[in-house]
């Protein structure tokens, strides 16, 4: 079961029409998203050249954006700006796509800008999902916290059998090892499970798993508009609604499985290494979204992705790491890190991990692996899950 569902030209249309109804051509788009290069370059195309990003966070301010046009146009670069608003922002138009309507409808209200200045594109797109859901999931249930955590532990138990059956490689990794090592289990607020592959295992799984029972593994090679990176174990028997760029997936119920491979020898190489993911990673995220349009040249490119990314084999390099930059922290370690493995408790089992877990935590979190976050940080994601109800 999966299903992927695109809003990206609907979310133009409004962007469109709104423009046209409001009769400005001041656009300010505020926060980063990682489709906004599509709507850059559809505004270029509607002849909108004042044009600016803002966004409260250090972390995004002064990185540059380029327009989609299918594929990157060098000439034209916004920076993405603080927050800030001036005297020739007053009579603009903005637009956002993410959770913080509220708050920005508020900042920007003591700076003199109207609400009905301020267009929450993030709502509309959850309203055409529900919309499209209604009646879907009437004779579903939802799972608790609790309960998503055992189902996907059930997945992830599935998962370590065929790969001891066909003797792959696999740990888990991020927040699950973490759990194992911090909590002896799940972190009680974590909703996921995350393990990693050498890429050469990763592969061969994905070439000698059925694709007909309960159990299903997805990602590009099985599903064309799949969105991500890496593939998730999916168990059909639950339905999963996650929003994402410009749209929702369904699947059911998964536990992430990412690749790992190798890196270049030197350090100057690894870190160039680094950055070359990064912008792989920016391109990647247009491709989902951009599915709608030219759906040929999305996979083509994808596939150039891949080939780039995993050039050096995890099995004849001495550092390997993982090959998600934008949103993940770059890491990379020995290899014998994860040559060196054993069967850590977590649960009431135990599964694969580096015995030299420390190593990889340590570059993976940058600091005191050990220490808990603020409580305002313990949370859970907010998609909805369910099952069929028993009968």
């Amino acid at each position: 079961m999966f299903e992927q569902i695109f809003f990206t030209k609907r979310v133009l249309d409004v962007i469109g029409s709104t423009i046209k109804e409001k009769g400005t051509e001041k656009i300010r788009w505020l926060g980063y998203h990682p489709g906004f290069p599509i709507v850059y370059d559809y505004l270029l195309k509607l002849g909108i050249s004042d044009l600016k990003v803002m966004d409260n966070g250090s972390k995004y301010q002064g990185f540059e954006m380029e327009p989609w046009d299918y594929g990157f146009r060098k000439d034209a670069r916004l920076k993405i700006s603080p927050v800030t608003i001036n005297d020739e922002d007053k009579d603009a138009l903005y637009f956002l796509c993410n959770t913080h309507y509220k708050e920005f409808v508020e900042q920007l209200g003591k700076e003199g800008i109207a609400k009905e200045q301020i267009i929450d594109l993030y709502s509309l797109q959850t309203k055409w999902m529900d919309e499209k859901e209604k009646g879907v999931t009437d004779n579903f249930v939802s799972l608790s916290g609790r309960e998503l955590q055992l189902t996907e532990l059930n997945i992830l138990k599935e998962f370590k059998r065929f790969c001891k059956e066909n003797n792959l490689r696999y740990y888990i990794a991020a927040g699950t090892l973490l759990g194992a090592v911090r909590h002896k289990g799940f972190i009680p607020w974590d909703d996921d499970v995350d393990t990693y592959m050498p890429y050469e295992d990763y592969v061969k799984f994905l070439e000698l798993y059925p694709r007909d029972g309960r159990f299903r593994p997805y990602d590009i090679t099985t599903e064309p508009t799949y969105r991500y990176q890496f593939l998730k174990l999916c168990d059909d028997e639950t339905y999963l609604i996650h929003k994402c760029v410009f749209g929702y997936t369904v699947m059911g119920c998964c536990i992430d499985v990412f690749p790992i491979a190798g890196y270049p020898g030197t350090q100057e190489d690894i870190l160039a290494q680094h950055e070359k993911n990064r912008c792989l990673d920016r391109e990647w995220g247009l491709y989902a979204p951009m599915y709608e349009f030219d759906p040929q040249r999305v996979n083509q490119n994808r596939m150039e992705i891949i080939k780039e990314k995993y050039k050096y084999s995890f099995y004849d390099t001495e550092k390997v790491g993982g090959m998600l930059h934008f949103n993940y922290h770059p890491w990379t370690v020995r290899r014998d890190t994860f040559l060196d493995s054993f069967e850590i408790p977590f649960e009431d089992d135990a599964f694969s991990a580096p015995r030299n877990y420390d190593e990889y935590l340590s570059a993976h979190y940058q600091g005191d692996y050990m220490k808990l976050p603020p409580k305002e940080e313990q949370i859970w994601h907010p998609y909805p899950v369910f099952r069929i109800k028993e009968s």
